[in-house]
C-alpha cells in the first residue's frame, strides 16, 4: 500500500470515528436513559442525569439566584456517592447559589473548556474550575485522544475482545486484558465483574508512586497543554470571578487505603506523597493572578476517612468537606 492510500485510509477512519461520535451523542440526548444504577464492591446508589447528560437537574438561562459553574472531572460529577451528595448539592443546601455540577465522568482539561464554551451563553455569576492531580495534566499526546471519548470506547472496546481471543474466552470477566496483570485474584475478580473500576490494574503499573508524581511536575512544566487550557476558560469568562480548586489524590492525604492497594500493584513508600505537584501549580496560577482553593492542607488536618479504600474518589464526608472549602472561599470573594 503506497503512502497516499495510507493517508486516505487514516483520513477515512478519522472521519468514521467522528461521525460515530457525534451519532452516539446525538442518540445520548435524544434517547437515552436517564437514570442509572450504579453497583460497586464499596457503593451502590441510583444516578439521575439530566438531558444534557450532566448530573444535575435541567439546565434553563433564567435564573432567580447567583450562579456557580462548577467545572470538573468524576471528582465533582459525584462518582461514589448518591446524588444528594454531590459536592454541587452540598454547596446548594448551605448557600443561595444556584450550583451548576458541570462535570462529565472521565472528563480532562479540554473537555472543560469545551463544557465551558458549551454553556457561556447561560450567565454564571461564578466559576469554579476543579482540577485533580491524579490525573488531569495532560500533554499534547492524549488531549484530543480523551475528546475523542466514544472512538476511544470503542478502541478499548476491540482491545477487550481482542484480550479475550487472546487470553481465551472467560464469560465470567468482561475486562478480559485485566488478567494479563499482577495483583490480587480478589480484586481481579471484582474487576472481572466491573465491580471496581478495571482501569484501577493500568494505574496501578506506572510504579513508583511518589517518582510517578515527579514525572506529573515535570509534564506541567513542560507541556502547556493542561495550563493553556486553563487560562482558555479564565479568559473566556474574565469578567466572572474565577477560582481554580486542587482536589489532592488519597495518596497525598492518608496511607490507610495503601496496604490494599498495594494488592492491585500500586507501589508507595511509608508515607503520604508529597504536595510538589500542587506547589508547582499555585506558583504557575500565581503568576497569572489566578485565585487558587488548595484543599490538600485542610485534608490532610482529618481523622476521618474522606475517600472510599479502593476507589479514589471521595465519599460523602470528602464531598462535605470540598464543598465547605470551595464555599467559604467564594463567599468570602463577594464580600
Amino acid at each position: 500500500m503506497n503512502k497516499k492510500n495510507v493517508l486516505f485510509l487514516l483520513l477515512y477512519l478519522i472521519l468514521l470515528a467522528l461521525i460515530v461520535e457525534y451519532s452516539f451523542r446525538f442518540y445520548l440526548d435524544k434517547y437515552a436513559k436517564r437514570s442509572f444504577e450504579v453497583i460497586n464492591y464499596e457503593f451502590n446508589y441510583t444516578m439521575n442525569i439530566n438531558e444534557n447528560n450532566f448530573r444535575d437537574d435541567e439546565f434553563t438561562k433564567e435564573k432567580t439566584i447567583k450562579r456557580v459553574f462548577m467545572i470538573g472531572d468524576s471528582m465533582i460529577h459525584g462518582s461514589g456517592v448518591s446524588n444528594e451528595y454531590t459536592i454541587d448539592k452540598f454547596m446548594e443546601r448551605n448557600s443561595d447559589y444556584d450550583v451548576w455540577n458541570l462535570a462529565p465522568y472521565g472528563a480532562s482539561p479540554i473537555i472543560y473548556y469545551k463544557v465551558a464554551k458549551k454553556f457561556r451563553g447561560y450567565n454564571p455569576d461564578i466559576i469554579v474550575l476543579n482540577v485533580y492531580v491524579d490525573n488531569d495534566i495532560q500533554t499534547k499526546n492524549n488531549a484530543y485522544g480523551k475528546y475523542l471519548s466514544t472512538s476511544v470506547a470503542l478502541i478499548r472496546a476491540v482491545n477487550n475482545i481482542r484480550g479475550q481471543y487472546q487470553l481465551g474466552y472467560n464469560k465470567d470477566c468482561q475486562y478480559a486484558w485485566v488478567l494479563d496483570y499482577e495483583g490480587d485474584k480478589f480484586y481481579k475478580d471484582l474487576a472481572c465483574k466491573g465491580l471496581i473500576n478495571p482501569f484501577y490494574f493500568q494505574r496501578a503499573s506506572v510504579g513508583d508512586n511518589e517518582e510517578y508524581y515527579k514525572l506529573l511536575i515535570k509534564r506541567f512544566k513542560e507541556d502547556d497543554t493542561t495550563r493553556k487550557y486553563i487560562l482558555k476558560i479564565k479568559e473566556m469568562y474574565k469578567e466572572k470571578p474565577f477560582f481554580l480548586v486542587i482536589h489532592p489524590s488519597k495518596y497525598q492525604v492518608s496511607t490507610e487505603s495503601f496496604k490494599e492497594l498495594r494488592k492491585i500493584g500500586f507501589v508507595f513508600g511509608n508515607e503520604t506523597l508529597s504536595r510538589g505537584l500542587q506547589n508547582s501549580i499555585i506558583n504557575w496560577a500565581n503568576s497569572k493572578d489566578i485565585e487558587v482553593i488548595d484543599l490538600l492542607p485542610e485534608f490532610k488536618e482529618q481523622n476521618t476517612s474522606l475517600y472510599h479504600l479502593i476507589d479514589g474518589h471521595y465519599n460523602e464526608k470528602g464531598n462535605e468537606l470540598a464543598s465547605e472549602l470551595i464555599l467559604k472561599v467564594i463567599s468570602e470573594g463577594e464580600i
